[in-house]
């Protein structure tokens, strides 16, 4: 009986190793050294760059595919110091442009979540009044929530020197 089995597992690695050779020879799927993705068009394999900031071992500009998760381009950087706020970034946010993240330090201070915060919470942080908290709800509202910090600055009026101002006292 145990010959059986054995002779069984044997041929499914075959099949399976031959399957995957087939679709390689296709170029239907790629080896990215850790998985086996699938390459769904040419544009999804694009590289983009992350340039990471503030809480990591190395802070820089890295090179990952389109469609990678954040992780891919932390793990570049070596990680996040152990005093990163891992409640201001997502380590699955899916990357398909690029962009700028900054890694805040964790920190006694209560921060405000961009995603949560009604108008009241929003107008404790410096630089935002009336107008740019209403904006901020309304960008949530139409879009969905933030998925990194940077993205606040999408909001019309809140540019790289209100986000300077804020960016340690938010969260998602």
């Amino acid at each position: 009986m145990p010959m059986k089995i054995i002779i069984v597992v044997v041929l499914l690695v075959f099949i399976i190793i031959g399957g995957l050779t087939f679709l390689d020879s296709q170029g239907d799927i790629y080896y990215d050294g850790g998985s086996v993705s699938e390459s769904l068009t040419s544009e999804a394999n694009s590289i983009i760059t992350v340039t990471l900031s503030g809480e990591v071992v190395i802070a820089g500009t890295y090179e990952i595919y389109s469609g990678d998760y954040l992780l891919a381009a932390l793990q570049q950087a070596g990680g996040v110091t152990p005093d990163a706020d891992s409640s201001c970034f997502d380590y699955y946010l899916v990357v398909e442009e690029s962009i700028e993240i900054y890694i805040p330090k964790d920190s006694d201070i209560e921060k405000v979540s961009i995603n949560e915060a009604d108008l009241d919470k929003l107008l404790t942080l410096t630089g935002i009044g009336q107008t740019l908290g209403n904006r901020i709800v309304t960008y949530r509202e139409i879009s969905g929530p933030f998925l990194y910090l940077e993205q606040i600055m999408k909001v019309e009026g809140i540019g790289p020197s209100i986000f300077n101002k804020i960016k340690d006292y938010i969260c998602l």
